[in-house]
């Protein structure tokens, strides 16, 4: 049996953030999103024995 885990996260935005602050804030969440998708993508292939293949 697959369980997972819901995992909390509280994000609070300034509304007087520059764009550069909102370009980095864009690229550090888009960072933590190919992580995490590679990390599931790892369990997946270690529960399967099976090769996953991600497509962008």
């Amino acid at each position: 049996m697959i369980t997972s885990r819901r995992w909390r996260v509280d994000i609070y935005v300034d509304e007087h953030d520059d764009d550069r602050t909102t370009h980095a804030e864009a690229r550090a969440l888009s960072d933590l999103a190919h992580k995490l998708l590679h990390a599931a993508a790892s369990d997946i292939e270690v529960i399967t024995h099976q090769r996953v293949h991600l497509h962008s």
